[in-house]
């Protein structure tokens, strides 16, 4: 087994002017979905999960995992590819989800996701169309897994965190974290994939 890690800077990058970059991966690495002890142990245990969560981020997994939530943290809005270079989905969640039978799958995006920021000469469809293109390359491959696959996936699904928490909880562990004692309310918003 090779052993992956990404480095967290402190203080964020800035690249290209405004575009910030928070994670460095060493060369040679490659992207991979990362797995929190909960879903690892869910995995050994072959435990039934009613609802998958892909998201963006290694710490909003662990939060939602710390809260009752099977999540899976992907490296970027399209980490959900396999190695080999195709636009199937990650060879690692479909594994998880034979083992798990896992029933429905959700790709959860942040807050941010509908925010398109002015600057002179930029494009302003290169980030709307990077996410529909996230969305339309996620479903297909969800598609031709449940095709080709051993799968009891039942339902797909894509959704983000409402505009309105962009300043309370911008990502799923921001929004944990904000609203504390009534984590609940989020977890089970989340799971009735109404948000």
């Amino acid at each position: 087994a090779k052993h992956l890690y990404r480095d967290r800077y402190v203080v964020p990058k800035v690249l290209d002017g405004d575009k910030e970059k928070k994670y460095h991966s060493p060369p040679g690495s490659y992207s991979c979905p990362y797995f929190p002890p909960q879903l690892i142990q869910a995995y050994q245990n072959k435990t039934h999960i009613p609802l998958l969560i892909l998201t963006e981020g290694e710490f909003k997994a662990v939060a939602g995992c710390n809260h009752g939530l099977h999540v899976v943290g992907l490296q970027g809005q399209h980490g959900f590819y396999d190695t080999d270079g195709s636009k199937k989905l990650h060879s690692d969640i479909i594994e998880l989800m034979q083992a798990c039978t896992v029933g429905k799958l959700l790709l959860l995006t942040d807050a941010d996701t509908l925010t398109i920021t002015y600057k002179p000469d930029k494009d302003l469809s290169t980030r709307p169309v990077s996410f529909y293109s996230a969305v339309k390359n996620f479903r297909e491959a969800s598609m031709y897994a449940i095709e080709q696959g051993n799968l009891q996936l039942t339902d797909v699904y894509y959704g983000h965190i409402t505009k309105q928490h962009l300043t309370s909880g911008k990502g799923l562990d921001d929004l944990l974290k904000t609203f504390g004692t009534f984590a609940s309310r989020v977890t089970d918003a989340v799971q009735k994939l109404s948000f």
